[in-house]
């Protein structure tokens, strides 16, 4: 069993990182977090200008997202819950997937396991989180399927996650 200081999950990630997306490619951007009270803010900056943001909810008995790539969760979904059983049961949530339309209906299942995560020339052995959801959109159209990935390294937090593969966000190492 892994407890929330043990892992650290809201411990800074590395400074310098790149969101990649199907289109137009790599983004370098700057990484900045800020807590306040059991929010953590990450601010992703490009040319010192906000390009985008995540908000987690860090707590010692779980840490969720709220916010990431244009998409509220309400409930945030918790992606690690404490203390945590790596590869053992995980667990289901249930809420609702907000963007720039209306909230949708949506349910997930969450899972961990430990796992190895290249990036450069760097190989760190993390907690990943994986997330399976389905959503459903407006009427009469069909569900939605959509994976998220997030990877935890001890001490240094959340240091990559992917949203369905078009939009990932891992560190650079300069």
């Amino acid at each position: 069993m892994i407890g929330y200081h043990d892992l650290e999950p809201a411990a800074d990630p590395p400074p310098n990182a790149s969101l990649q997306y199907e289109q137009p490619g790599n983004i370098p951007v700057t990484v900045k977090t800020e807590r306040r009270g059991d929010l953590l803010t990450v601010d992703l900056l490009a040319h010192d200008e906000l390009f985008d943001n995540e908000r987690y909810v860090a707590s010692p008995d779980l840490f969720a997202v709220a916010y990431a790539a244009g998409e509220d969760y309400v409930p945030p979904i918790p992606i690690l819950k404490f203390p945590l059983n790596l590869g053992g049961p995980g667990w289901t949530w249930s809420g609702t997937l907000s963007s720039e339309k209306d909230p949708h209906p949506a349910t997930a299942t969450v899972s961990t396991h430990e796992a190895k995560v290249t990036v450069g020339a760097s190989t760190f052995w993390t907690v990943r989180c994986d997330v399976d959801m389905v959503i459903a959109p407006y009427r009469n159209a069909p569900v939605v399927a959509r994976h998220l990935s997030f990877w935890f390294e001890k001490g240094h937090g959340l240091i990559k996650r992917d949203f369905a593969g078009t939009q990932i966000r891992q560190p650079v190492f300069r």
